[in-house]
């Protein structure tokens, strides 16, 4: 350890030069790299915008199962490819040709070879692909209460994240809609159908009552006697107007779902606060510290490995102890180390020149 010191001390200067050159470099990447704005916007959820009867789902809040919702309609490339080109994500993409990669090499190889930038199919595919990584990586969804569903989105424009948070909210009201809809309109042709034969139920039983009475008008007849088959027709007369009417209700509830879902706007939820574009970059104070306490410990490596090196190969004076255990033998003797200070007060005077006469 006294090695690495004398070497760290010995050569101070260049050393802790570095330390600070690695701080001054860090921080200025992270000045310059480009600030993240951050959108966001709060949904309420009286129920879940998709009913699921199931036993899990019944023990959550409604904004636990619209926050699982919205994660797994993210996390589809259908639906992120859909939100990016309603909002102004996927357009970015294809103007500026930005495409985040997962693979670095592969540009840097097309850049060196010279081949021109993608078109057609393959650029749309690049700027599908990006828009389906940014959103599935950048969306933060969270339950902020029992109703409320927080969600947020940081792009390095402002009003592209607020543009892009937006169409995210849009294409899941859409997205809500269209599967109600499909439910809702399935259960209007299925009442439509049962409607037309139940009306012909009840008609059938109206008319052999009504055969039933005119052959016997006795059985209208005050303190008419007990006839049992009368008494049949009767429940059957009623349960068909039963089965009929409740056929009627539910058609008429399916209908009036399938009108509301037609209506513009959000459907199962509604926006207390709408996207809006950000004034200012977020974790600014963040960054610079991180990249403050990574160029220090960048720095501090880089010391500790040249230290390494020239302790390494720097056998021009050793202690006697290093030198045994290096090669093995006696030492005989060892000449001190004296400071400088020392050095210069023990060495001698020079002799002045005698006076000339």
């Amino acid at each position: 350890m006294k090695r690495y010191l004398e070497v760290f001390f010995r050569h101070k200067g260049p050393l802790v030069g570095l330390i600070v050159i690695c701080l001054v470099v860090s921080t200025a990447v992270v000045m310059i790299l480009p600030r993240t704005y951050q959108a966001s916007a709060s949904l309420w959820f009286d129920q879940s915008p998709i009913s699921d009867s199931s036993a899990a789902n019944s023990q959550l809040t409604p904004a636990d199962q619209a926050t699982a919702l919205i994660h797994e309609m993210v996390n589809t490339r259908d639906f992120d490819t859909k939100a990016g080109r309603r909002g102004p994500l996927a357009t970015y993409y294809d103007s500026t040709g930005n495409f985040p990669n997962s693979d670095p090499v592969t540009p840097i190889v097309h850049w060196l070879e010279g081949k021109p930038a993608p078109t057609g199919t393959t650029r749309a595919a690049l700027v599908d692909s990006g828009v389906v990584t940014t959103l599935q990586k950048y969306v933060v969804v969270a339950p902020t209460g029992p109703h409320v569903v927080s969600l947020s989105f940081g792009f390095s424009d402002p009003t592209i994240a607020a543009g892009t948070l937006k169409a995210v909210i849009d294409q899941f009201g859409e997205q809500v809609k269209s599967t109600i809809l499909a439910t809702a309109q399935g259960s209007v042709d299925f009442y439509d159908a049962q409607v037309a034969p139940q009306l012909k139920v009840v008609q059938a039983a109206d008319a052999a009552l009504a055969r039933y009475v005119t052959s016997h008008p006795d059985v209208r007849a005050q303190n008419a006697p007990f006839d049992p088959t009368y008494a049949g027709l009767q429940q059957d007369d009623d349960l068909a107007r039963q089965d009929y009417a409740a056929l009627t209700q539910k058609l008429v509830q399916a209908k009036l779902t399938v009108a509301s879902l037609e209506q513009p706007g959000p459907y199962g939820f509604r926006i207390i606060d709408l996207p809006q574009a950000p004034l200012s970059a977020s974790g600014l104070l963040k960054s610079v510290l991180f990249g403050v306490g990574g160029g220090i410990g960048v720095g501090l490596l880089l010391v500790s490995v040249i230290s390494l090196l020239l302790v390494a190969t720097d056998d021009s004076v050793m202690r006697g102890s290093e030198l045994q255990q290096r090669l093995g033998l006696q030492v005989i003797g060892e000449v001190p180390l004296l400071s400088l200070h020392l050095r210069r007060a023990d060495a001698p005077r020079k002799a002045l020149p005698p006076k000339l006469a």
